[in-house]
């Protein structure tokens, strides 16, 4: 389609204090930018501008990042504040003068966390705010609504029934906002099951599991609730503790018989192994418990713009968490409570009830619906679904492959929103049963789909079964990248259907088998040949020139 871009830069600023959830957050809905765009055949290149400490979880998902140091770690390093904000500031306007993207994706804060964010907007072309529910107090602060308004669309990762009064509390145009549903990292298609989680992450199969959680770990007291509930917990002999204090965490860690220790970014696909959670009241975090269906003990902690405790009370009137404090004996009473097989059955459904699904692909249609035809994204949208990706990740395929294996199948699309992936994924999966590397397979596709010039169009279905033949064929069966180069060497095709083509292809095959010559040995023939037939219509008279070869006697010089 000639209205697509051929490229996007994309760049998401998560630039805040301690916590990952930023970070986090704008990651999930980067990886579904990078899927819908792969289908529709844009090329993107994802940025992350980040003081978080945890920008390992970048490298884990394939994105680029340019890291400034956090606030937490300049202090350690005796970096006075002023310092620090004068360098963060001019870095951060530089990083995005040289890079001048395609889309800006701000997290929660339109002014940045330095009030830097004023003079970098103008130079992108469109500007996104994901606006994660804040106190009243901090949004409406007038410098807040003022840059926020200057934002291209807000992204809201809630409901829109839980906020009926955002925009206009914010200031902002109502048809600018768009409510999407809360957005997390993990999907379930992602998950591992629970045998397999418990066995990773090496907790006894028939252990009562807790996870213990402070999100990213960065804050004051992520150490005196991870102690304190481990404490509690371990009086439970039957009980077995996962103590995932944060990548951010810098405590000293907790050990034991019973516990295991876990600062690695992929928690989200083991939560399966868990029967119960305490965690902070974080956004991602109480989230994330509660889409895995996990009944969860939150503990809220102070913060100057998430208040967490209204997220854990609203969590504990739909029956799907409990609220407690680390003074007192709330804590101990709802851990207690949760020791009740019945109670943690009936809580673990109401959590899958307020959170069952992750919106982090409904922000993404958001996002490229400011560049991208509306039908295309649609056709992204239902083709790019969790059955294809769960089956793609089984095989190891990436999408990327997928979609030029559809894209080659289907020449005559007129776009996009015309290429259909499931052919492309049965061909996925043809190779992988008979260990045909997919990256070959993406050559011999396209090497074949291009042999074919008017009057000779085959359909996509044609393609697919030309294809299927071939693969199956015990006559190239692991020759696979020969196979590409025979069909690379072979001429253009404009009389012979590709039923017909692959037929006499096969024939040729099978006579050269049974002199002996394997398919490599067949594509030299076919390089040697088709130089002297550059103007035929086919490929048929070059398949007789071969076999006449064959019938032809080799001269032998006699010396006199």
């Amino acid at each position: 389609m000639s209205d697509l871009p051929k490229s996007l830069s994309i760049v998401s600023y998560a630039v805040n204090g301690r916590g990952l959830g930023h970070l986090a957050r704008l990651v999930a809905i980067n990886r579904w930018l990078r899927r819908y765009a792969t289908f529709a055949g844009v090329r993107t290149q994802h940025w992350f501008l980040t003081t978080s400490e945890a920008d390992t979880l970048l490298h884990r998902e394939g994105f680029a990042g340019f890291k400034l140091p956090s606030k937490s770690a300049v202090e350690e390093a005796g970096i006075t504040k002023l310092d620090y904000i004068a360098l963060a500031k001019q870095w951060i306007w530089h990083s995005a003068a040289l890079l001048r993207p395609d889309v800006l994706i701000v997290d929660t804060f339109p002014n940045g966390s330095f009030q830097e964010l004023l003079g970098v907007l103008d130079l992108c072309r469109t500007k996104v705010l994901v606006m994660r529910p804040t106190k009243a107090e901090f949004s409406a602060r007038a410098s807040f609504q003022a840059v926020a308004r200057l934002y291209d669309t807000v992204i809201v990762p809630a409901h829109a029934d839980e906020h009926p009064r955002l925009a206009q509390d914010l200031g902002l145009d109502p048809q600018l906002v768009r409510f999407v549903g809360p957005v997390i990292r993990g999907e379930r298609f992602e998950a591992l099951d629970r045998a397999t989680a418990r066995a990773r992450i090496g907790v006894p199969a028939d252990a009562r599991c807790w996870l213990v959680t402070g999100g990213g770990g960065g804050d004051d007291d992520v150490g005196r609730l991870c102690a304190r509930t481990t404490e509690l917990l371990l009086a439970d002999r039957e009980a077995f503790v996962v103590v995932a204090a944060g990548p951010l965490h810098r405590g000293p860690r907790i050990g034991g018989a019973r516990v295991r220790w876990w600062t690695s970014p992929d928690l989200v696909e083991h939560l399966p192994a868990f029967d119960a959670a305490i965690c902070a009241g974080g956004f991602n975090a109480v989230h994330e418990t509660m889409f895995a269906g996990i009944p969860t003990i939150i503990v809220p902690q102070a913060k100057v713009a998430d208040d967490q405790g209204a997220r854990a009370r609203a969590f504990a009137d739909r029956g799907a968490a409990i609220v407690a404090s680390l003074a007192g004996d709330e804590l101990p009473r709802a851990i207690a409570r949760l020791s009740d097989d019945d109670e943690r059955r009936r809580m673990s459904d109401a959590a899958r009830a307020v959170v069952p699904r992750n919106h982090a692909r409904n922000a993404a249609e958001q996002i490229l619906a400011l560049h991208l035809p509306a039908t295309v994204v649609a056709a992204a949208r239902e083709a790019v679904d969790d059955d294809l990706l769960a089956d793609l990740r089984r095989l190891d395929v990436s999408l990327a492959d997928t979609v030029a294996i559809a894209n080659a199948i289907h020449p005559d699309a007129a776009g996009p929103d015309e290429i259909e992936l499931d052919r492309a994924h049965e061909l996925v999966e043809l190779a992988a049963r008979h260990d045909l590397p997919v990256a070959t397979l993406v050559r011999i596709v396209q090497q074949l789909a291009r042999r074919f010039k008017p009057p000779v169009t085959p359909s996509r279905d044609e393609l697919f079964a030309a294809l299927a033949q071939l693969v199956e064929s015990p006559r190239v069966r692991h020759q696979w990248s020969a196979l590409a180069m025979l069909l690379g060497a072979l001429v253009g095709e404009r009389e012979l259907t590709v039923t017909a083509f692959v037929s006499a292809l096969d024939r040729l095959l099978d006579d050269a088998l049974g002199r002996g010559l394997d398919v490599f040995a067949t594509a030299r023939m076919v390089l040697e040949h088709a130089g002297r037939l550059a103007e035929v219509r086919g490929n048929t008279p070059l398949f007789a020139a071969i076999r006449d070869s064959w019938s032809t006697p080799v001269p032998v010089e006699v010396a006199e």
